[in-house]
């Protein structure tokens, strides 16, 4: 059962509480790699996971308001070491597992980490930079051999043989740090938020008024949880209902590992849903006329029934039938019990969302910033709409300010950045509103839209201003193209930037595979499939001019941030002597 919110005022309460009230009941599911099978946690096993990390931290003499990294993948082990650290009245500074060198060391060094928390792939990264930060030490959760070991590297039970002073109980209080996360980082080197116990404690009961998750189910995790998102609502919520949580093995196991799991809830970034939406319709090109024909049928009935309820009783009987066929196989393919799935992160197509809602499965977009600890606002399952970002949770308040940007005043909003007093000013203001930097509408019932990011509006040569993120978003519907950034500041027509990889080459003709992209036969095809993407734009917003591109964006190429949105600039720059070609053309 969900904790009482009067037992609980701190993140080390909520666990404490947690562990008290379900000591034997299931946690955790992780996979074992040394024993390749699955292992079940108890609520008790985690915590004594906890203790070990506990000692560990106290063998490295972390006391109370230390910065303690963790560059972890999404375990058993993040969450024992998140509170460990967070019960010794330290504060956390999470590194996505993935992240390069360069931006661990920014994080390290601007956080002033005292202690880093790794597994032993990321200790290669990590190990070189002990000698540039002389008070950072090292510990790996994983067994380290001898001549691995070092007076400020070692393993957990390496720190723990050297018979240094137990963990010591430390009292923890709302309005403490507990933790940095740094932004991602999309303009600029990445800036720590801080979000004190009372930022994240008030935002995980808030979310929970708006999805009532319950003690048994089970989420599926694969979201890092060094992102705020996936740490509040799929870590900390879960620990405050008494749910379980399955870690999925990898990216490339994810649709494995919900099926095995048959998770009743998912929270996730846009790009796994547009990616099954691409793969679904992938599928039906290579069916019959007669199945595509029964599948759109089925999108437009399941539609209307859950938009218009009453509908359900005289369409039942057809439905039973497109049910069987089109809709069950693909809830199957998610294992067939998800209760609530979440889109957060980034902006989800609107008819994208209608095919998963059509189908049975309730994808609900929501909105929020790491800045605002994160969530600031949801659709509700019960008052869903595809276009919004929904209502704001309790306890927070909207409005729309100056270029019509969407301000937030909440008890979750951070308590500034790190060592940045004219970052923090300018983001929340006198009036306690945090500056989002996304323009916004509101309508009469209190439900907001995102219109743009007034950073990435384009402003074309000829004055009008043109939402890239809709644009993309609408040539993202085609299972062609895996990725794309849209182009023109200051210019006189826009251009699309776009990945072509493998995976979605192979929604063309055979014939096309076999050519290279700048073959006129490619050229051809990929503008007729601009054309009727985004032919329901303006005349002006229409993508004039194209540049077809086979590397795809990621982490590791730096081209997208660890929460998976494209470095615009990183981008331009890459491509900044085609780019320019392409317009001397027209000049």
């Amino acid at each position: 059962m969900p904790l009482s919110r009067d037992n609980v005022s701190t993140l080390v309460d909520l666990w404490r509480q947690r562990l008290e009230l379900s000591a034997q009941a299931p946690a955790y599911q992780a996979f074992n790699q040394h024993e390749r099978r699955w292992e079940t946690l108890s609520w008790k096993e985690t915590g004594e996971l906890v203790e070990r990390h506990k000692k560990a931290l106290a063998a490295c003499h972390a006391k109370a308001g230390d910065r303690i990294a963790v560059m972890l993948g999404n375990s058993p082990q993040w969450v024992a070491c998140d509170q460990a650290i967070l019960a010794s009245g330290c504060v956390s500074v999470p590194i996505f597992s993935e992240d390069n060198v360069g931006n661990c060391e920014h994080i390290l060094r601007d956080s002033g980490a005292h202690v880093a928390v790794a597994g032993r792939r990321q200790l290669d990264k990590l190990r070189p930079l002990v000698e540039r930060l002389p008070q950072l030490k090292l510990i790996c959760v994983e067994r380290l051999h001898e001549n691995e070991r070092g007076e400020k590297i070692n393993d957990l039970d390496g720190w723990l043989a050297g018979g240094q002073k137990a963990a010591q109980t430390v009292e923890v209080a709302a309005e403490d740090l507990a933790t940095i996360v740094y932004t991602s980082g999309t303009t600029g080197p990445p800036k720590g938020a801080m979000l004190s116990h009372r930022n994240i404690v008030s935002n995980v009961f808030s979310v929970l008024q708006s999805f009532p998750i319950e003690e048994g189910m089970l989420y599926i995790s694969f979201l890092p949880l060094s992102h705020t998102f996936e740490r509040t609502a799929g870590y900390y919520l879960a620990v405050l209902t008494g749910a379980q949580t399955a870690f999925a093995r990898s990216s490339a196991t994810l649709m494995e590992d919900i099926r095995r799991h048959r998770p009743n809830v998912i929270m996730s970034v846009p790009l796994v849903y547009e990616k099954i939406h691409q793969g679904m319709h992938a599928r039906l090109r290579e069916k019959s006329a007669a199945v595509r024909l029964l599948f759109h049928l089925a999108l437009r009935i399941g539609w209307q029934r859950r938009r218009h309820p009453w509908l359900a009783v005289p369409y039942a009987p057809l439905w039973c039938v497109l049910d069987k066929l089109i809709a069950r196989p693909l809830r199957d393919s998610l294992g067939g019990r998800i209760r609530w799935a979440v889109s957060g992160g980034a902006a989800l197509a609107a008819d994208i969302t209608r095919t998963f809602i059509a189908f049975g499965i309730p994808v609900c977009q929501g909105y929020g910033l790491t800045e605002c600890s994160p969530v600031v606002s949801v659709n509700p399952p019960w008052h869903n709409v595809p276009q919004s970002i929904g209502f704001p949770i309790a306890g927070t308040e909207i409005r729309i300010g100056k270029n019509n940007e969407l301000l937030v005043r909440s008890p979750s909003v951070m308590l500034g950045y790190w060592k940045q007093e004219q970052a923090t000013a300018r983001t929340i203001d006198a009036d306690g509103w945090l500056h989002t930097g996304d323009c916004g509408r509101i309508d009469k019932a209190g439900r907001a839209f995102i219109t743009g990011r007034i950073k990435e509006i384009i402003v074309m040569g000829n004055g009008e201003k043109v939402s890239p993120v809709d644009l993309e978003q609408a040539i993202l519907t085609d299972p062609l193209f895996a990725q794309a950034m849209v182009w023109g500041e200051g210019r006189a027509f826009l251009i699309a930037l776009l990945v072509i990889e493998e995976s979605a080459a192979a929604s063309v003709k055979p014939q096309l595979r076999q050519l290279p992209l700048s073959d006129p036969a490619w050229q051809k095809e990929i503008k007729q499939r601009l054309r009727k993407r985004t032919q329901s734009f303006p005349a002006y917003a229409r993508i004039r001019r194209f540049l077809a591109l086979e590397e795809p964006w990621t982490v590791e190429n730096a081209m997208l941030t660890p929460t998976m949105k494209i470095k615009r600039r990183l981008i331009h720059k890459r491509h900044e002597d085609q780019i320019n070609a392409i317009y001397r053309q027209y000049d």
